[in-house]
């Protein structure tokens, strides 16, 4: 079986090493020093987001709604890679981090979370959450005032 490609950029003067039977490799210099550094274990772990969600958001939440069931799933299901995730809301990030961003609000609007799995490939996948308002508009028709 053919293993992946190594999806970092091509270098010289790399570091190699193992430790605990799963190989490392990076480092070295492409035009620039390099910093980033990779562990090999046989083949990489491949992620899948969660499906995309559409909510009402509720009187109590106020202009937000509480999210769960975020965590993207992972192949093997037992792996435990370096997780990254991204919200974005109206084109911008307004938070990231490591790990999963679960259990939180997201407001109302379409929401974008992006997790990225950094030393696995760069493999990212999305999950579309939209926040619906649950505050109708109501229309009142203005009185007819009649002339005297």
């Amino acid at each position: 079986m053919a293993k992946p490609t190594f999806p970092g950029e091509a270098r010289y003067a790399a570091l190699a090493f193992s430790v605990n039977n799963k190989g490392y490799y990076g480092l070295g210099s492409w035009a620039t020093n390099l910093t980033d550094l990779w562990k090999y274990s046989g083949d990489l772990v491949t992620m899948t987001c969660p499906p995309d969600q559409e909510l009402y958001s509720r009187l109590e939440g106020g202009c937000s709604q509480w999210v769960y069931g975020l965590d993207p799933t992972f192949e093997p299901v037992n792996a435990q890679p370096d997780l990254r995730y991204e919200h974005i809301w109206k084109g911008s990030v307004v938070r990231s981090g490591t790990g999963t961003l679960n259990n939180t609000t997201f407001p109302v609007g379409d929401n974008l979370l992006v997790y990225t799995l950094p030393n696995e490939g760069n493999q990212s996948c999305t999950t579309r959450i939209k926040i619906l308002d649950t505050i109708k508009p109501i229309l009142i028709e203005p009185a007819i005032v009649t002339g005297k």
